[in-house]
Formats: structure tokens, C-alpha cells, sequence
């Protein structure tokens, strides 16, 4: 009754059925966070800007980024069971309203021990019991661990609408924090191996410092990558939420047709490890080596999903997750895409600097000596193939010197083209290094 008369976004009933229910989690986090304060308070902080100050909160944030997680599994766990799932949705209540009085619950929840905290922070600062606990120091400390929670409330919110399986949405919630810098990583470790001459772009660091907001930062501007994202994952958890069968509980992707993406994902994770596993033991470089681990990743993923030990239906998988690699290996070995033997035009060059090892660095502008340039890089990349092979050739170590050579060509359109090589050929040194020097 007090369900079905409820108006607004909201259900008080559930809302406030949510907080009785799992009330002892914001107390048992608050008593941690005013620890953590009560700690530092007896620090002698010097100012209020401290870099210091914000650091000594680290492992409070950790925890609230776990205790946001757990909020999540807790409010939605009933999604994970069949009777849960036809029970809540049996009430008079919409998916709309459920899912917002559960946001709103999980917000109250995890915004209590910071607020406490800072109440505390507060107390010391009027009772002169402190001086570290200044207002810039208590929103830094509000605005870090409320950003964090976010984004893992969201993450787990998002993961916890799409699989049916709550094992599964603890995997999906930590591959999507983790995900993006451990492929990053991992392209460049492959490119590098692969890749002739390749250097990893700066932009990507860039892009992992905003993606991954150091404490430090997150009151700047960077902080909008957290709340946007978190109101993102919040709206894409909603709309999954909406279209979502509630048959497939228990499921490990709710939606049928995704089952697939679910065990290439799975694939290629474990392929990543198994590359890097071979790669580190046996100094292996070839892609192919993503297979050995990969396939058990695709086949035991396809078993899960469909909760057999057989391997019907597993083929489909293997066939897509074996073409990828093939196809990622060839275009690795013929050079399909030209980045190795790749020299710009000598029109299309504004300007060029060479670091040749430590006996110059310079930034060329004249087209002749641009020209020069120009033949020396495509000289060492006529190298290809010959070079990945050079460290097992100490026998004959005349024909080759270890030398860093770099180019970073300028180009007209504004566009920066960057190679770096570690070996030269003594012949190519004769003939358009020495010169060029």
C-alpha cells in the first residue's frame, strides 16, 4: 500500500526500506574516515594547500571506492536472483522509479561517512584543536573521495544492470577500471615489439593521466572526466536497465545475443596474459602467442555462458577469436598498413629533428639537408626484418653498431610523424649518417 501511493520519481517507501536495511555499512565507514582524521589531525601540516594533506586520505579513498562498490552489489543483488527479481518487480512500482530510488539510496549511503568526516574536520578547526583542517582542506577531502565513489557506484551500477550473474558483474566492474590501461599498455608493448621504429605516442600518457585522476588534481578541471563518466554509466545503466529481459537472472550477460562478445572478451584478456607470459619467458614476439591461453579463455567463457562442460557451440567463438589474431599477426609481418617502411614526402615537410645518438640533436629546416634526412631514415627502414634479429648475432657484430637514432618530422598539415631505432648498419652510417653530421 505505501508502495502504490507513492508519487514522484521517488519511492519513499523503498527508499526509506534501503537505508533501514543496510544502515550499519555508512556507520561502520564513517567510524573508519574519522580515524583517518583523527590521525591526521595530529600531523603539523604547514598549509592548507599541502600536497601532503591530500595524500595521508589515500587509503580512506581506496576504501570508499570499495565501500561504493559494495553499495551497488547490495542494492541491486535482487537482479541476480529469480525470486528477488519477480518479488521487486511484482510491486506497484516502475522500472524507472525503482532504479532512481535505488540511485538516490546508494547516494545517501555513500555520501554519510564523508560528510561525517568532514563535520569532524569542522569540530577540530572551531575547537582550535588543529590547524591542518583549514575549508580548502575539508573540500579537497570531500570533493576526491565523493568523485571516486562515483565513479565506482556508476561502474558497479552499470556492470550489475548488464550481467545476470554477480560474480560476473564484480569481473566486468573491475575489467572496466582496469581495462583501459592494461590494453593501452599492452598495444604499446606489442607495437613496440613489432612495429619497427615505433614510439609510443604522448598523447596516450595524457590521456591516461585524465583517466586515471591522481589526488593531487581532482580539484581542477580534470575532475569533469569522473562526474561526466559517472553520469554516463548511471544513464546507460538505466537504459539497460529499462530493456532488460528479467528472465535472464542468473545469466551471465542478460542479453542473449551478447553472450558472444562475453567469451572474445574473455579471449582476448586471457590472450594478453598468455602473450606476455611468453613474450617474457621465452622472448617471443609474435601475436600468435595470444593463442595458447586465449582459446581455454574462449572456450571456458563459452562454457560459463551456457553452463555446459561440452563444447557445443564454442566454434563460432574459436573461428572469430583465431581470425582476429591471424589477421593481427599478418598485418604485423607484411606491414599492411606501411607504418615501418613509412617516409614522408619531401613536399610535405616543414621541418625535422634528428637526435643522432649523443653526437647531435638538431632541428632541420633547409631541403636539402631535409632531403638528407630523408634518405637516411628510409635507408634504416629497408633494416626491417634484419634488425629484430640483430641481438642473436653478436658472432658477426661488424656489420652493425648499437646506435639511437630518432627522427620527428613537422609536417605541413600540422600533423607529427616520430621513429626511433636502436641499430644502423655500418654501411648506412658511412654513406648518410657521417655526411648528415
Amino acid at each position: 500500500l505505501k508502495t502504490s501511493l507513492s508519487k514522484g520519481p521517488v519511492s519513499r517507501a523503498i527508499l526509506l526500506s534501503n537505508l533501514r536495511t543496510h544502515w550499519v555499512w555508512p556507520c561502520i565507514m564513517g567510524i573508519l574516515l574519522c580515524f583517518n582524521v583523527l590521525a591526521v589531525r595530529e600531523l603539523d601540516i604547514p598549509t592548507e594547500r599541502s600536497t601532503a594533506f591530500v595524500n595521508w586520505f589515500i587509503v580512506s579513498y581506496i576504501f570508499g571506492i570499495l565501500y561504493a562498490v559494495l553499495v551497488s552489489l547490495k542494492l541491486f543483488l535482487y537482479l541476480d536472483k529469480s525470486n528477488s527479481v519477480s518479488f521487486m518487480h511484482g510491486i506497484p512500482v516502475s522500472r524507472l522509479k525503482l532504479y532512481i530510488t535505488n540511485i538516490l539510496s546508494g547516494g545517501i549511503l555513500i555520501a554519510i561517512p564523508p560528510f561525517a568526516a568532514s563535520v569532524l574536520m569542522i569540530f577540530t578547526q572551531v575547537s582550535r584543536a588543529s590547524v591542518a583542517f583549514r575549508l580548502y582542506s575539508i573540500l579537497s577531502f570531500l570533493g576526491i573521495y565523493l568523485c571516486y565513489s562515483l565513479i565506482a557506484f556508476a561502474i558497479t551500477t552499470f556492470a550489475m544492470t548488464f550481467c545476470g550473474n554477480v560474480i560476473v558483474s564484480l569481473l566486468l566492474t573491475f575489467g572496466i577500471a582496469v581495462l583501459p590501461a592494461a590494453v593501452t599498455g599492452f598495444c604499446i608493448g606489442v607495437c613496440y615489439k613489432n612495429l619497427y621504429g615505433y614510439i609510443p605516442n604522448n598523447g596516450l600518457e595524457a590521456f591516461l593521466n585524465k583517466l586515471y585522476i591522481v589526488p593531487t588534481s581532482i580539484l581542477t578541471p580534470d575532475c569533469l572526466v569522473y562526474i561526466i563518466g559517472g553520469i554516463v554509466l548511471l544513464g546507460l545503466g538505466l537504459w539497460i536497465y529499462m530493456i532488460r529481459p528479467l528472465e535472464n537472472c542468473g545469466e551471465v550477460v542478460v542479453f542473449s545475443r551478447l553472450r558472444m562478445l562475453f567469451t572474445v572478451t574473455v579471449g582476448v584478456v586471457l590472450g594478453m596474459i598468455s602473450y606476455l607470459f611468453f613474450a617474457g619467458v621465452f622472448g617471443t614476439d609474435s601475436v600468435l602467442w595470444m593463442l595458447p591461453l586465449g582459446l581455454v579463455g574462449v572456450i571456458g567463457a563459452n562454457m560459463i555462458a551456457r553452463k555446459t562442460v561440452g563444447l557445443r557451440g564454442s566454434g563460432i567463438h574459436i573461428g572469430i577469436y583465431v581470425a582476429l589474431t591471424l589477421l593481427v599477426s599478418l598485418s604485423f609481418s607484411y606491414d599492411w598498413f606501411g607504418y615501418v617502411h613509412r617516409v614522408p614526402d619531401l613536399a610535405d615537410i616543414k621541418s625535422v629533428v634528428v637526435t643522432a645518438d649523443r653526437d647531435a640533436t638538431a632541428r632541420i629546416t633547409d631541403p636539402s639537408e631535409i632531403a638528407a634526412v630523408c634518405a637516411l631514415h628510409k635507408a634504416v627502414t629497408e633494416q626491417a626484418g634484419e634488425e629484430m634479429e640483430i641481438d642473436y648475432k653478436w658472432d658477426d657484430p661488424t656489420d652493425y653498431r648499437y646506435y639511437t637514432l630518432s627522427f620527428t618530422y613537422t609536417l605541413r598539415s600540422g600533423l607529427t610523424l616520430r621513429r626511433s631505432y636502436d641499430y644502423l648498419k655500418q654501411e648506412n652510417a658511412a654513406r648518410y649518417l657521417e655526411p648528415l653530421l
